[in-house]
């Protein structure tokens, strides 16, 4: 883990609502999280136009970890050198060399695994948030000045990308879904992360 992770500074929960035209309220009723997101989805855009969408069939259902990369990226690149890349940093990491059955077997089974091609060659820092009681983890901040990053959720092992529009809001960028997913303000970002179990982060 890198040194710096762990002392991120605690940011701004929730994005600056002083212009918010949602619903109203009364003394009787609270602006809810379904409330403040329906709000926000009338006056916020995506912050990047660019998606990428995985095909849900064949090899490519398990390449969750490029797509998720090429929305991070924001652009294309060579998704047979991306994955060739992925094979020989893994290999090197297990000291040990796969034939191409036995590699494509284990893509197959538990998805191309990116994670040391994404941080030993594309400059990606990881961050996981500190443990809490029982050696779970708490997501309860976000490391200083991050905008985008990329996360595998353990319910899943499906990676997604995550990134900040203006104002402090943040979008879901999951290849499997048809387009950008609005989540909220960080608070609501912490949430879903949470919800996900995801234990770790990567970003620059």
């Amino acid at each position: 883990m890198y040194a710096n992770a762990r002392k991120a500074t605690k940011r701004k929960m929730d994005p600056d609502l002083s212009d918010f035209s949602g619903p109203s309220t009364t003394a009787k009723k609270m602006i809810t999280a379904e409330d403040l997101q329906k709000g926000l989805e009338g006056v916020c855009t995506a912050p990047q136009s660019y998606f990428a969408r995985q095909p849900a069939t064949g090899i490519e259902k398990s390449y969750c970890a490029y797509y998720s990369y090429l929305n991070f990226h924001g652009k294309n690149t060579d998704k047979q050198e991306f994955a060739a890349n992925c094979r020989v940093s893994v290999e090197k990491q297990l000291g040990m060399s796969f034939d191409d059955a036995d590699w494509l077997a284990m893509v197959n089974s538990s998805g191309l695994s990116a994670e040391p091609y994404l941080m030993n060659q594309c400059g990606l820092k990881k961050y996981e948030p500190e443990a809490g009681g029982g050696g779970k983890t708490g997501w309860t901040e976000l490391p200083s000045g991050i905008r985008r990053f990329m996360v595998a959720t353990s319910l899943t092992g499906h990676w997604k990308t995550y990134i900040q529009a203006s104002g402090g809001v943040w979008w879901r960028y999951d290849s499997l879904n048809q387009g950008p997913e609005l989540i909220g303000g960080e608070a609501h970002l912490l949430d879903k992360l949470g919800g996900e179990k995801a234990q770790f982060l990567l970003y620059r």
